[in-house]
């Protein structure tokens, strides 16, 4: 098993949030039971958090659950186009599954796991969180309307970004001037700063994402990252223009 080590990012200053689950059913489990479509992924779930809760509590105090749960039931078990690749004939170019009942059985099964998993954390481990909210546009309404109405949490914006065509064609000092990325980042930013002095408590703010990365359902056809990745020329990494914005909006 994988076992991260989060001491570097902690001597550096970062506080880690992690995310438990993103898409990854093993596959022994799978093979087992049929994964997300059986009731017994909940108990397994549930341990394994368990196990990354006491295994890394030590280091990590921000926790997220699941990544995107209705985006794993739509695509992997209505069209297919995620693993595991269940579909109907209709829906999809799958030789398993049934669009017509996968996904809600999927999508129940996940929010058994994921209210396991808070209550969990709750009951065994917590001593101090409220909540965590992620919206991508409207940002400053949404977030004085929670103030408002919820007592004005700590809140934790955990992704959020843009994505462009990954035209490899371009010439790097081309695709290094993000115009639209920075726009887009800037008006975020702005709405959210405005958001503070009016005195919501957010605490933090995460750019999806700091490099280019692989995208579950557009693999590197898109491009998400601060930062260019020159996949033709061994990875190497060149700072877009977005990267030297957001240092400079941080620097404010």
């Amino acid at each position: 098993m994988f076992s991260p080590n989060f001491s570097f990012t902690l001597w550096a200053g970062i506080k880690p949030l992690v995310t438990l689950f993103h898409f990854d059913i093993p596959q022994a489990l799978e093979d087992e039971y049929g994964g997300l479509l059986s009731p017994k992924i909940v108990k397994d779930y549930l341990d394994y958090v368990d196990f990354c809760f006491k295994t890394f509590g030590d280091q990590v105090k921000l926790w997220v659950t699941m990544n995107e749960p209705n985006g794993l039931c739509i695509n992997g078990y209505t069209f297919g186009i995620f693993a595991p690749g269940r579909s109907s004939n209709y829906a999809g170019n799958c030789t398993v599954g049934n669009s017509a009942t996968g996904p809600y059985i999927v999508a129940h099964n996940l929010l058994l796991a994921h209210g396991g998993a808070v209550k969990l954390y709750k009951d065994k481990y917590q001593t101090a969180l409220n909540w965590l909210f992620i919206y991508p546009k409207g940002l400053q309404e949404l977030l004085l309307y929670i103030k408002e109405n919820y007592n004005n949490p700590v809140i934790y914006i955990t992704e959020n970004g843009m994505a462009d065509a990954n035209n490899r064609s371009l010439p790097i000092k081309d695709a290094l001037k993000d115009s639209l990325r920075i726009r887009y980042h800037y008006g975020h930013l702005s709405y959210l700063f405005k958001a503070i002095k009016e005195g919501v408590n957010v605490k933090g703010y995460y750019v999806w994402s700091f490099f280019d990365d692989f995208e579950w359902d557009a693999s590197y056809t898109v491009q998400f990252g601060l930062i260019f990745v020159d996949f033709n020329n061994n990875l190497r990494r060149y700072l877009k223009y977005s990267a030297y914005m957001f240092k400079l909006f941080l620097l404010k």
